[in-house]
């Protein structure tokens, strides 16, 4: 599971992705998982779902237009005007960052420096946000 997500294009994930969902005519909401395994230095397709998936507000463009408000678009036929999602933006799940963090100081993975580094141009968070708090 995600716990920091960061926004970034892979062409080869994605062409491989593209690849495996032409090859099956798919066309749609889909949720997949890769992980990049070191050993060989290949990514492996892990999880595939028919649907929108936890991490969705990761990949929002700049106008703000995520997977859901395009959907909701295009099944009421009103246009979609989507653009790309924004290269770098970070999303984070704070319970699963925090729940992780304590092993990866332990093991050396990261730092406290590293990790409150990591945090720089956070976006958005899927728990918090500040105007839930308004009017209050």
């Amino acid at each position: 599971m995600t716990s920091l997500g960061i926004c970034l294009k892979n062409e080869t994930v994605d062409q491989s992705i593209r690849m495996l969902l032409g090859s099956l005519n798919y066309s749609g909401i889909v949720d997949i998982d890769c992980r990049y395994d070191e050993r060989d230095r290949q990514y492996k397709l892990l999880d595939v779902n028919p649907r929108v998936g936890c991490t969705f507000r990761l990949f929002v463009d700049h106008a703000g237009m995520d997977v859901v408000r395009a959907c909701y678009l295009d099944l009421t036929g009103q246009p979609v005007e989507a653009e790309a999602a924004q290269k770098g933006r970070k999303w984070l799940v704070e319970n699963q960052d925090l729940m992780v963090l304590p092993q990866y100081l332990r093991d050396g993975k990261l730092t406290v420096g590293e990790w409150l580094r990591s945090l720089r141009g956070l976006r958005e968070t899927a728990w918090f946000d500040w105007l839930d708090l308004l009017p209050f």
